[in-house]
C-alpha cells in the first residue's frame, strides 16, 4: 500500500474486509463449515441427540469414544450444577440425569474449550479465551433468566453457549489473511458486525433447531418486537444486555434498556443483581467440569 493516502488505504482495507466476509458467506452457503481443531465427537453427539432413532446407549457409545469428553459428562452430572442425593457411576445414567440439551451443551462446551488450547490456533488464543469466558457467562445468565420465564432453561443455556460461534469462525478463518488483519481493529469491527449472521449460518449447517438459529441470528436486535409469549431470542438478548453490565452504576450504561428487557421476561428488574451473582456461581461450577 506504499504511496497511498490514508483515505485510499482505508478504502482498500474496507474492500478487502468486505471480500473476506463475502468469502465466508459463500463457504457457508455451500455447506462448508471448517473450524480448525473443533473436535468431531461434539458434532457426532449433537447429531445423535437430534436423531429420534438414536438410543441413550448410542449416545453413550459416542460420548465414551472420547475419554476426556466422557469424564466431563460424568463430572457435570455429579457436579453442584446438577445436585442430587445419588452419585451416578456410568455414562448412561449421567446422560439420563442431564438430559439431551445439557449433554449437547457439555459436548459443545468441551469442543469450544479445546479450541483455546489448540497449537494451530495459538495466534488467536487470547481472543478465543475471551470469547469462551463471555460465552460461559451469557450461557449461565440465559439459563437463570429462562428458569424465571417460560423458556426451556437447558435450551437457553445452549443458545448462550453458542451465541458467539460466528465470532470464533471469523477468528479462525482470519488466520488465512494475516495481511488484512494486521490491524486488530478491522477484525474486531468485522466480528462485531457479522458474527450474528455468520453464527446463524454455522448453526443452520450443523442442523440446530429453528428457534436456536433464530436466536443466534437476532441476538443483537434490541428493537425486536413479536407477538405471543417470551421466547429463546428474548432470553438471549436479555442475557447479553445484562452481561454487558448495563447498570446505572457502570460507565456508558443503559439501565432503562435492561429494565425493558427484564420486564419482557416478566422478571422484576430489582432481581438483576441476584441473577448476576447466581450466574457467577454457576459459571464457577461449570468451569470446573467443562474446561
Amino acid at each position: 500500500m506504499t504511496g497511498l493516502t490514508v483515505g485510499d488505504r482505508n478504502g482498500l482495507v474496507a474492500q478487502q474486509a468486505f471480500a473476506f466476509v463475502q468469502g465466508l458467506a459463500a463457504e457457508l452457503s455451500g455447506g462448508s463449515v471448517i473450524l480448525p481443531c473443533f473436535p468431531e465427537v461434539a458434532l457426532r453427539v449433537h447429531r445423535a441427540l437430534g436423531d429420534p432413532a438414536s438410543s441413550i446407549e448410542r449416545v453413550a457409545q459416542i460420548v465414551g469414544s472420547d475419554p476426556s469428553l466422557a469424564a466431563r459428562i460424568m463430572s457435570m452430572a455429579n457436579s453442584a450444577a446438577y445436585p442430587s442425593d445419588r452419585v451416578v457411576t456410568d455414562l448412561r445414567s449421567a446422560i439420563m440425569r442431564l438430559g439431551s440439551n445439557a449433554v449437547r451443551s457439555a459436548a459443545l462446551a468441551f469442543a469450544l474449550a479445546q479450541l483455546k488450547g489448540a497449537t494451530q490456533l495459538r495466534p488467536i488464543a487470547t481472543q478465543l479465551r475471551c470469547v469462551w469466558e463471555r460465552s460461559m457467562e451469557v450461557a449461565a445468565l440465559c439459563y437463570l433468566l429462562a428458569k424465571r420465564s417460560r423458556v426451556n432453561a437447558d435450551e437457553a443455556f445452549l443458545a448462550g453457549l453458542m451465541h458467539a460461534v460466528g465470532c470464533i469462525y471469523i477468528l479462525a478463518r482470519a488466520l488465512n489473511c494475516p495481511e488484512l488483519f494486521a490491524d486488530q481493529c478491522t477484525l474486531e469491527e468485522i466480528s462485531e458486525d457479522w458474527q450474528a449472521s455468520i453464527g446463524m449460518a454455522v448453526l443452520q449447517n450443523w442442523k440446530f433447531t429453528e428457534a436456536m438459529v433464530e436466536a443466534i441470528g437476532n441476538q443483537d436486535d434490541l428493537e425486536r418486537r413479536h407477538y405471543g409469549a417470551e421466547d429463546l431470542t428474548d432470553v438471549l438478548i436479555t442475557a447479553k444486555v445484562l452481561q454487558r453490565g448495563e447498570l446505572a452504576s457502570e460507565p456508558n450504561s443503559n439501565p432503562a434498556r435492561l429494565v425493558e428487557w427484564l420486564q419482557r421476561l416478566r422478571i422484576d428488574p430489582h432481581e438483576r443483581a441476584n441473577i448476576r451473582t447466581r450466574a457467577s456461581q454457576r459459571v464457577a461450577a461449570l468451569r470446573a467440569v467443562l474446561t
